[in-house]
């Protein structure tokens, strides 16, 4: 599995718990006697998954990135 698999779950979850603070009731309604899409459903643009690849470069740029700030703040001096 890779890390794009776990996204939506996460999201989901987050919303979840999210609306866990409201009272509501949710009602099915057929498109066809409302007409229009729901907005939910139109929430999520399609794309692409990353590849390994990318998520690789991406991952290694942060980490340069860390490196560097913490190699510039070691209390190092000159001899």
């Amino acid at each position: 599995m890779n890390i794009m698999e776990f996204a939506p779950a996460n999201r989901l979850q987050r919303w979840k718990l999210i609306l866990l603070g409201y009272d509501f009731n949710l009602e099915y309604q057929k498109t066809t006697e409302f007409g229009q899409a729901d907005a939910l459903s139109r929430l999520i643009p399609p794309r692409q998954a990353q590849t390994e690849d990318v998520v690789i470069a991406k991952i290694e740029q942060d980490v340069l990135a860390v490196q560097n700030a913490t190699v510039e703040a070691l209390p190092v001096t000159k001899v």
